[in-house]
């Protein structure tokens, strides 16, 4: 899988993102302010609730903002021989499955699909990220909580 491919797709993803929470807090907030969205008793909060749901999502645009300019920052060198950093992208195995996950900046949980294959988009911080970086190919990890797995880390570029 070629790398800027991945990057690009991330990038694409954080853009629909970003703009998706935009527009919604901007229509939430036309609610909260809009003139006939006055309160009928006192238990009536629907103005409240908008302009709650404007700032999260005025909070979750700028998040996404921010995923986007360290992703574009954020330059596809290659890993092989490298222990695992931000930038690698790792595909790990098991007895039953392959995964395939990119360790970035910012932006974690983020999945998208590049050529037929899923890609997780992990940080540093997040538990997997710390059990990953500072691997090179051929090592071990443990994942899994009730039912862990052993994975072998078979390729990281």
């Amino acid at each position: 899988m070629e790398k800027q491919k991945l990057l690009d797709k991330l990038i694409e993803h954080f853009e629909a993102e970003w703009r998706h929470f935009l527009k919604s807090a901007q229509v939430h907030h036309e609610m909260a302010t809009h003139e006939e969205n006055v309160a009928e008793d006192e238990y009536d909060k629907r103005r409240l609730e908008a302009s709650y749901l404007a700032e999260g999502h005025v909070k979750q645009a700028k998040e996404a903002q921010l995923t986007l300019a360290a992703l574009k920052r954020l330059e596809p060198g290659s890993f092989e021989d490298e222990p695992i950093a931000v930038g690698a992208l790792v595909e790990l195995a098991s007895k039953a499955e392959r995964r395939f996950y990119f360790l970035g900046p910012r932006g974690g949980g983020a999945k998208v699909e590049v050529d037929g294959v899923s890609v997780t988009l992990i940080t540093p911080n997040a538990p997997l990220g710390r059990a990953l970086s500072g691997k090179t190919v051929g090592e071990e990890i443990i994942l899994g909580g009730h039912a862990p797995a052993t994975y072998e880390i078979v390729n990281v570029t």
